[in-house]
């Protein structure tokens, strides 16, 4: 091997090395671009997702308030039908005849 063969192949070598280099810095700037790109679309999942959390949360709430209502309305309707049933009930069991005199009076 000349002198001048060994100067080619270390100027190749170094030349290869450059290439190298500068295809390592341009990965590593598509690479450096893609996880800024993949670190914003997880921030916006991120808000969607506790957006979704609070929205869920919200109808949560309004159910529990909802079902607590409807307790408190057949609490109510069944109270009120107990009272009108005590009323038949006992309208009935003294009833002599003159109720139902009195009701097509009130009529």
């Amino acid at each position: 091997e000349t002198e001048r063969e060994r100067f080619e192949r270390k100027a190749m070598v170094k030349r290869i090395a450059a290439n190298l280099a500068m295809l390592h810095s341009s990965m590593d700037a598509d690479v450096e671009v893609a996880l800024s790109e993949a670190l914003e679309d997880l921030a916006q999942a991120k808000l969607r997702i506790e957006r979704v959390n609070a929205e869920k949360e919200s109808l949560e709430d309004a159910l529990e308030r909802s079902e607590l209502r409807a307790e408190d309305e057949k609490a109510r309707a069944d109270a009120a039908a107990e009272q009108l049933q005590m009323k038949v009930s006992s309208a009935g069991s003294s009833d002599d005849g003159r109720g139902l005199e009195r009701d097509e009076d009130r009529r």
